[in-house]
Formats: C-alpha cells, sequence, structure tokens
C-alpha cells in the first residue's frame, strides 16, 4: 500500500466517524419495532394528534389499546411514503408538502 492509499484510508475513517457523530445518538440506537405515540416524535416529525387520525382513518395500524398504544415505525415512515406519492391535488391555500416528507424522510435513520 503506497503513501496515498494510506492516506485515503485515513481519510475515509475520519469522515465515517465524523458523520457518525452528526446522525447523534438515535443513529447508533436500534430501532424499536414498537414505539409509543409519543416517541415516534424521537425517530420521525410527525405529531402524536396525526398519528392519531391517521389511526382513525384505516391508514395506520394500531397495536394495543389506551395508554399502551403503539405503531409499527416502518409503518409510520410506509404512510409518510404514500404521501410523497400521492396524486391528489393540495387543499386550498397550502402548497405540496412532498418536499417537506422528503426533508423529514432524509434526516431519519432508516430512511431515505
Amino acid at each position: 500500500m503506497n503513501i496515498s492509499d494510506e492516506i485515503r484510508a485515513i481519510v475515509r475513517e475520519e469522515i465515517r466517524a465524523a458523520l457518525a457523530d452528526l446522525r447523534g445518538p438515535l443513529a447508533a440506537a436500534p430501532e424499536p419495532d414498537l414505539i409509543a405515540l409519543g416517541e415516534v416524535r424521537h425517530w420521525v416529525q410527525v405529531s402524536k394528534t396525526t398519528l392519531k387520525t391517521w389511526i382513525k382513518a384505516g391508514r395506520l395500524p394500531k397495536y394495543g389499546q389506551g395508554r399502551m398504544l403503539r405503531v409499527k415505525l416502518a409503518e409510520v415512515r410506509a404512510v409518510l411514503e404514500s404521501r410523497t406519492t400521492a396524486t391528489r391535488p393540495p387543499k386550498a391555500g397550502r402548497t405540496s408538502t412532498s418536499a417537506d416528507v422528503q426533508r423529514i424522510l432524509a434526516s431519519v435513520p432508516g430512511g431515505r
């Protein structure tokens, strides 16, 4: 291995370490299977009220009841993904939220 290859390897290693630091502690934490509605905001930027609306509309399956109500993070992401591909026009006075959803998904560990 010559000196330039060694330098490249060191730089790659340092960049990976810096990126891991930027992602924060949630990037290193394992993603839970089921999470409480109030904890979803730590993984994706979706409010408890929005989750309850999706559950009531049948767009998001729920697990448990009352204070033990849980959702699967992968299913929350699937609902968010379906919103980015929806062809319905935006509500009057609102712009499309597709770019916002893409930005949110990009910031989530395991997102696109």
